[in-house]
């Protein structure tokens, strides 16, 4: 069996980071590796299709799980959750985001970033871009309408966790600082929940994932 052992870390229940170069049909791969195991099946027995917007779904078995993922060079962020769920993961800007605030983020967003130390904004900006990809990631919108909405000044500083009501959902927010990087992981919960087993041996320690790789179309 071919093995490809790219270090895996579990940073909370069911959203794993993955550190390595990943083409497209290895983060697909990747995600099906992820749901399978949630569902206590074989990697074949899983199949990732697109929506609306290009949303990731689990086309095979139906039910309530739900995957997203989000990828820069060398990351990796996969989300599993039984309801609707988002993540984004995205680098730390080396130049001021302001500019980019501005052109982007709601008024009272980008006021917000000015009125902090320049030092400070990158990590800020990030904090602010990550939820509102998160978040329209999980509602299927995408970010081709922009990023002004959702708005999420009522909300500043922002950190940790958060919760927010948006598309008509209420989403719970949970941001992972990566260092060079920040994750978000955005969940609006099922009213009726079904639970799912946790990954075997899952913890944050490094894993070896192998089987065949996955086909999206």
């Amino acid at each position: 069996m071919e093995t490809f052992p790219w270090a895996a870390e579990r940073l909370s229940d069911h959203l794993w980071l993955v550190r390595g170069a990943l083409g497209r049909p290895e983060r697909l791969r990747l995600a099906r590796r992820m749901a399978a195991q949630a569902l206590g099946l074989s990697d074949d027995a899983v199949q990732i299709a697109r929506g609306g917007n290009g949303k990731p779904l689990i086309a095979a078995p139906t039910g309530s799980l739900s995957v997203n993922w989000s990828h820069r060079p060398g990351l990796m962020l996969i989300g599993l959750a039984e309801g609707q769920i988002g993540v984004d993961v995205e680098l730390l800007p080396g130049d001021d985001p302001l500019p980019l605030a501005r052109d982007h983020f709601a008024a009272a967003e980008a006021a917000w970033l000015a009125s902090l130390p320049a030092e400070g904004r990158p990590r800020a900006f990030t904090l602010l871009w990550t939820a509102k990809e998160a978040l329209l990631k999980a509602t299927g919108q995408g970010i081709a309408s922009g990023l002004a909405q959702p708005d999420l000044s009522a909300l500043l500083p922002l950190g940790g966790t958060a919760r927010l009501a948006f598309a008509g959902q209420d989403f719970s927010l949970y941001w992972f600082d990566l260092g060079t990087a920040i994750g978000c992981r955005a969940v609006a919960p099922r009213p009726a929940q079904v639970t799912f087993p946790c990954f075997p041996g899952a913890g944050p320690e490094t894993a070896s994932l192998s089987g065949s790789p996955g086909v999206m179309e």
